[in-house]
């Protein structure tokens, strides 16, 4: 991803799905609870997922992304 400090995610270590938003806009939203670009990824809880999706409802000029994958434990091979 060109432009951000971000190359992975640490996963939780549990299984289940994981799920990733991402916007991509011209300028940062203005969202109080944001994590700044040196910070920890902020795991969203449902009020900062309405915000989020209220906030750029309104903007033309930005993209959202989502994928959601499957964590599953490793299996022993043999």
């Amino acid at each position: 991803m060109e432009g951000t400090p971000r190359k992975s995610f640490k996963l939780s270590g549990k299984t289940g799905v994981e799920e990733i938003i991402v916007a991509i806009a011209p300028k940062r939203p203005k969202l109080d609870w944001l994590p700044k670009p040196e910070e920890e990824p902020l795991q969203l809880q449902g009020k900062h997922l309405q915000e989020f999706l209220v906030y750029f409802e309104g903007e033309s000029d930005c993209t959202l992304w989502y994928t959601n994958y499957r964590v599953a434990e490793a299996s022993a091979r043999h």
